[in-house]
């Protein structure tokens, strides 16, 4: 499962005027096509997984684990590890980001849309026992705001298995032909308090967007929840990580939730939650939490210029087209293993 980078930087070789001897002028970076196969994981050596189906609830658990899935939601309520709560909500569907500056005229079209202020209403839940060691739940929703037609159906395809993986497969189906481009489309979570630690395998250490990246280069970085806000002039999205491999959203203890794309995702970590970055007009109004908000991103729209300029090109722009994704969520300690190697690994198919 490893990957190979040819890293390439050109650098001074004298003292200049404008710069010191080895001052980085220019650099590139290549994937190399050359990939070490991953390792497979076993379906028989996994511990086995039960199901407990209640009226209010589905319980999917192991000796080591237990995630609740609520009814009426179609979302996790509790996910406890080696009675450790990792998670306060979701994850689920987010297509709002709290606009930027170069949103200030196309936000105007997203909220015509209800696009801040999307529900989701759970259509129908399905739970199928794949084998002893992995469990099959499905949940179609549909999303609309108040007052307007239904905007989007969304299925959800939750597979876990006995190892603590969590497959979350999703599928989005636009309901209307006239929607205007999407700021985002992803997951969102919220862990519990204390997770506050982070560390990814993707572009860094700065912020890139899909339209504003090749500053950023792959590789292993590492911080605070609190260092990956980005104070801007007045509250914005702020702080994705373009092309990551995995995430890792930690307590002081390295204990917490590794988030994997399938095979990339967008990813980024917050103290504040969407709806504050889009309410609040200036930093000091924001609300700080305990929780850690953790985006999944699929995609998200290209960021433009158009406060002085133009709209991101058609290339960036995030059509409302039906489209499908994964992310893998596993949880894991660090004295037991490390993330990348855990990212290696594949998981076996799942038995119908």
């Amino acid at each position: 499962g490893a990957t190979y980078w040819l890293n390439l930087s050109f650098t001074l070789a004298e003292e200049m005027p404008w710069a010191s001897r080895g001052y980085e002028v220019a650099y590139d970076q290549f994937e190399l096509p050359r990939k070490a196969e991953a390792p497979a994981l076993l379906a028989e050596a996994m511990p086995p997984v039960a199901l407990r189906d209640l009226p209010g609830e589905v319980i999917l658990h192991s000796d080591e684990f237990a995630i609740t899935f609520d009814k009426r939601t179609g979302t996790i309520r509790d996910w406890i590890w080696q009675e450790i709560p990792l998670i306060d909500a979701g994850p689920r569907i987010q297509l709002w980001r709290a606009p930027t500056d170069n949103d200030r005229n196309i936000k105007h079209v997203w909220y015509r849309a209800g696009y801040d202020r999307l529900v989701s209403r759970v259509q129908r839940m399905e739970v199928q026992e794949l084998s002893r060691h992995a469990i099959r739940l499905e949940v179609d929703t549909r999303l609309g705001a108040v007052s307007l037609r239904p905007s989007f159906d969304v299925r959800y395809c939750y597979t876990l298995y006995g190892s603590g993986d969590l497959v979350i497969e999703t599928r989005l189906i636009p309901l209307q032909e006239d929607l205007p481009d999407l700021p985002r489309v992803g997951l969102e979570l919220r862990t519990r308090p204390g997770f506050t630690q982070f560390a990814w395998y993707g572009r860094g250490p700065h912020e890139s967007y899909i339209d504003r990246k090749e500053s950023a280069r792959v590789g292993v970085y590492g911080g605070t929840v609190e260092e990956q806000y980005v104070p801007y002039l007045f509250p914005q999205e702020n702080g994705n990580k373009a092309d990551t491999r995995w995430a890792a959203i930690t307590n002081l203890r390295g204990e917490g939730l590794l988030c994997m794309g399938m095979p990339v995702i967008n990813v980024s970590v917050h103290h504040y939650t969407t709806e504050d970055l889009t309410a609040s007009a200036h930093p000091h109004e924001l609300t700080r939490i305990a929780e850690t908000v953790v985006h999944l991103d699929y995609q998200q729209g290209g960021l433009g210029s158009n406060s002085c300029g133009p709209r991101p090109l058609p290339q960036y722009l995030l059509q409302p087209v039906e489209m499908s994704f994964a992310v893998r969520l596993k949880p894991f300690s660090m004295d037991a293993r490390l993330p990348m190697s855990l990212w290696k690994e594949s998981l076996p198919a799942p038995h119908a």
